[in-house]
């Protein structure tokens, strides 16, 4: 069975005096939480809390501007525009520069390190 944790994350007599539930960004709290209706949004006024985080892996973009712009590119929003994008980037600015590049090597354990992130952080 399961059952909802707020009752534990809200009453500090339960829960660990290290363990600050504030210290998780909302959207990973949130991730966690679930109203139990299809198609229901995750972390909505009415979600049940159904687990906590344990260790997760923020992505994000660095891009150089002055290359956006001389190209006519704007952020993508999501991956096909991240990939479109990138063949924009190679083929317009020219001269070796590749529109995208990403860390480690072509092995499922250099793109996705989650567990070492969260082992990493443990005392």
């Amino acid at each position: 069975w399961i059952t909802d944790l707020n009752e534990w994350i809200k009453d500090p007599t339960k829960t660990n005096v290290n363990y600050a539930w504030d210290d998780f960004l909302p959207g990973v709290r949130k991730s966690c939480a679930w109203n139990g209706q299809p198609g229901g949004v995750l972390g909505s006024d009415d979600a049940k809390q159904w687990c906590i985080p344990w260790g997760f892996e923020q992505n994000n973009i660095t891009y150089n501007k002055g290359m956006f712009d001389k190209v006519g590119v704007s952020v993508p929003g999501n991956m096909d525009e991240m990939v479109a994008t990138a063949a924009k980037l190679t083929k317009d600015v020219g001269g070796g520069v590749y529109g995208i590049g990403v860390r480690g090597s072509r092995s499922w354990a250099t793109i996705h390190p989650g567990f070492l992130s969260a082992y990493a952080n443990f005392d």
